[in-house]
């Protein structure tokens, strides 16, 4: 048993503790709201005009579908949007306070789904890609890039990420858990079939208003 979501699902029980399940699938469909709602911001920031934001949209969630189920992967749809365009949209500095937030902020999302690791691998792709392109093509960094462009930031940032994920207490377990998911969850949510069950609901969303 590897306790890979161990904070979503402390969460989760709070909320069907205090407040029954209604008010758990209430709070689904805010993360897939706000997954959705955080998508199209990002396009449009990124010079998409709304009509094509909103189709892309529309694509993402008709392709997606499947993975909007009540269970703690909705956490990492919403939280990898959200990194991924403040990293790659937004492009800070990347200032020591900006590192450290990336880095608390990954050693939270860890415990809420693994996830996560898509992150550090994202951001290792584009620090060698930068460096392919200065050290081998001779491209000179542009200050609106992530980073300003300098390599030593895009790589202390791939590090950074990397080491918040070797920080979370399962996480020897947690990479060889990741490969085995596929035949571990199968379709449903093996945290929530018995609760499902029990009071004949499914784990199973359709569409993002996931109620």
């Amino acid at each position: 048993m590897v306790a890979h979501e161990w904070a979503s699902q402390v969460i989760y029980a709070a909320v069907v503790d205090r407040f029954g399940v209604t008010a758990l699938r209430f709070g689904h469909a805010l993360l897939a709201s706000g997954a959705v709602l955080l998508l199209f911001a990002w396009l449009r920031r990124a010079g998409l005009s709304a009509g094509v934001a909103l189709l892309t949209v529309v694509l993402w969630v008709w392709l997606a579908e499947s993975r909007f189920q009540l269970r703690p992967h909705m956490w990492n749809v919403l939280l990898f949007v959200l990194a991924y365009g403040a990293l790659f949209l937004a492009r800070p500095r990347l200032s020591r306070p900006q590192l450290f937030g990336f880095f608390a902020g990954v050693v939270g999302w860890v415990n809420l789904h693994p996830g996560t690791m898509l992150l550090p691998a994202a951001a290792a792709v584009y620090a060698v890609a930068a460096t392919y392109e200065q050290r081998v093509l001779g491209r000179a960094p542009a200050e609106s890039e992530l980073g300003e462009g300098r390599l030593q930031r895009l790589w202390t940032l791939t590090g950074l990420l990397l080491l918040a994920i070797l920080a979370s207490p399962h996480y020897a377990s947690l990479f060889g858990y990741v490969v085995e998911s596929g035949r571990v969850n199968a379709n449903l949510s093996l945290e929530w079939a018995s609760i499902a069950s029990e009071r004949g609901l499914s784990t199973r969303t359709p569409g993002w208003v996931a109620l």
